[in-house]
């Protein structure tokens, strides 16, 4: 599972962010996190491209597909000891109607890609 805070938007903008976190759209108040909860990883050819599951925001679950943009695993030096590490970026593009945000729309768009990197260790 991947939790993040809402509250811990930050685009550089300090206006912007106020806004993003407001009730107008995140509501970081009323929903301080979101959540991705994994069901199923997607192999081809034995290679990891994607992730599916389920995406919790603004009080709304809904299945999404992280796709795997770069995915890789090998053994590395951690210290004096070799460790099999796993890491990668995902990407997830999703409407922010289908959860419930959906103040100016249109002026505003409705598609919001997010950007997720990770790494595991055996």
């Amino acid at each position: 599972m991947i939790s993040v805070q809402t509250n811990s938007i930050d685009t550089g903008n300090t206006a912007v962010d106020n806004v993003l976190r407001s009730d107008q759209f995140l509501d970081a108040d009323r929903y301080p996190e979101m959540h991705f909860t994994s069901d199923r990883f997607v192999f081809e050819d034995g290679k990891l491209v994607a992730i599916e599951g389920k995406l919790t925001l603004h009080g709304a679950e809904r299945p999404v597909r992280l796709e795997a943009r770069r995915f890789v695993c090998k053994e590395v030096p951690l210290g004096l000891l070799r460790r099999w590490v796993c890491g990668g970026d995902f990407r997830l593009a999703i409407k922010r109607s289908e959860f419930g945000m959906t103040r100016f729309l249109p002026e505003v768009g409705d598609e919001v890609e997010l950007e997720i990197s990770g790494e595991a260790v055996r």
